[in-house]
């Protein structure tokens, strides 16, 4: 799904690095796509003034090749038996991410690696299916990553510890365009705005914000409900 913080973050990095960033929305199962995904975001204002545009390009993995996915780096390797047609040959699949995942010398990367392959797979395939297959692959039962990976908590884990980092991220990215752009308008906030916005930890809310920047007058509007 398009990660709607996108827009904020690259203004953000093109403001402080420079860098011209290409965005694209990665749809991990076909159940996620629909008429919405158009590779193009707008958001307007009444009556019809476009205050946001947003374009990026649109990646359907259950549509890509197997090999484009498992041959395109350690980066895209997890994604493989997602590809199409990855059903019909996952034993292959896994037997040759093991060999790259095996050639690495850093167990801690291969930890990671093998954890985001099992959590990706549990979007397409049952749990048992994912262990009978890496216990298929020679010497994977003694291995001390798989050893890892097959415990719940430490999968688990793993993922929320993803995704938490991600929510924080965009929070204090949608936090800085807010004040960014609210400071270009009127000034720098007092202490209190100041404080007050730095303990919203909601993106959804921080997002409604800014796009009240154009209704107010200034800072002490801005929290008014």
């Amino acid at each position: 799904m398009l990660d709607m913080a996108k827009p904020f973050d690259i203004t953000l990095k093109h403001r402080r690095h420079g860098l011209t960033v290409q965005s694209v929305a990665i749809l991990l199962r076909s159940e996620a796509d629909g008429p919405a995904m158009t590779g193009s975001l707008q958001r307007t204002h009444p009556p019809d003034r476009e205050y946001l545009g947003f374009r990026y390009d649109m990646l359907r993995l259950w549509q890509m090749p197997v090999e484009s996915l498992l041959w395109g780096g350690l980066g895209t390797m997890p994604l493989a038996p997602l590809a199409a047609g990855a059903e019909a040959q996952l034993e292959d699949i896994v037997e040759q991410m093991y060999r790259q995942v095996t050639a690495i010398g850093d167990s801690t990367e291969q930890g990671s690696l093998w954890a985001a392959a099992f959590v990706l797979m549990g979007l397409k395939y049952s749990r048992a299916t994912a262990e009978t297959l890496f216990k298929g692959v020679r010497t994977m039962e003694e291995s001390v990553t798989y050893q890892a990976i097959i415990e719940k908590g430490f999968t688990l884990g793993i993922a929320k510890g993803r995704d938490e980092g991600l929510a924080k991220g965009h929070v204090e990215a949608a936090r800085d365009l807010l004040l960014e752009f609210g400071t270009k308008r009127f000034g720098s906030p007092s202490p209190a705005i100041l404080k007050a916005l730095n303990e919203i930890s909601d993106y959804e809310q921080l997002k409604r914000l800014a796009t009240r920047l154009d209704e107010i007058k200034g800072w002490n509007s801005l929290l008014v409900s």
